[in-house]
């Protein structure tokens, strides 16, 4: 089962459940002194996606990224005299 969808289907069934049980069973056990105004409460759930889709990319190597620079630099030098009429 694709991972979108489980954390769907889990979000789904979260909210389906008294909003005091679950602060009961998923809050209170790790800060004791928690607390909820019901009044205040709404239904919803946000999905970080970067948490859950994020694919993290190696660094390039400071070799690389220099050359990199110094081409781009190369390159723009170029530019600038052919505008200045050097």
């Amino acid at each position: 089962m694709p991972l979108l969808l489980q954390i769907l289907l889990t979000t789904f069934t979260r909210l389906l459940k008294p909003k005091h049980e679950y602060f009961l069973r998923e809050v209170k056990p790790h800060v004791n002194e928690a607390w909820i105004d019901l009044d205040k409460t709404k239904i919803g759930y946000e999905i970080s996606f970067n948490k859950y889709f994020y694919q993290h990319k190696p660094l390039r190597s400071i070799e690389e990224v220099s050359a990199e620079i110094l081409a781009l630099e190369e390159e723009s030098e170029g530019l600038i005299m052919d505008i200045l009429n050097f």
